[in-house]
């Protein structure tokens, strides 16, 4: 991750639900975008599978990038956002509050 994004992500992902279907309509249209790939790794005993990213800002503050890996159990209506801190502690986000995301790249 540091090679291809330029940082080291905390490790977890901030898991967002999207709520409308015009956002849900972006995602899937973000999706399809030229991303970053990222090949299949494994850390801290764990093995994690391909995927691609594409950098996004959180809540105008935090440089971070939404995840799509190649497979997942959630459904089309969740994304993934990784960022180089804690989203949820470093933004004091609580279940159920509105994140933004703009894509970067």
């Amino acid at each position: 991750f540091e090679e291809r994004l330029g940082f080291t992500p905390f490790f977890g992902t901030l898991n967002l639900k999207v709520s409308t279907s015009e956002d849900l309509r972006t995602v899937q249209e973000i999706r399809i975008r030229p991303a970053v790939e990222i090949r299949e790794f494994s850390a801290k005993n764990r093995r994690f599978g391909s995927g691609k990213c594409i950098l996004a800002t959180v809540n105008e503050t935090v440089k971070g990038a939404l995840v799509f890996p190649q497979r997942t159990h959630y459904g089309a209506d969740v994304v993934e956002v990784i960022a180089p801190v804690n989203l949820r502690e470093t933004l004091g986000l609580k279940e159920g509050d509105e994140v933004t995301v703009e894509v970067t790249s």
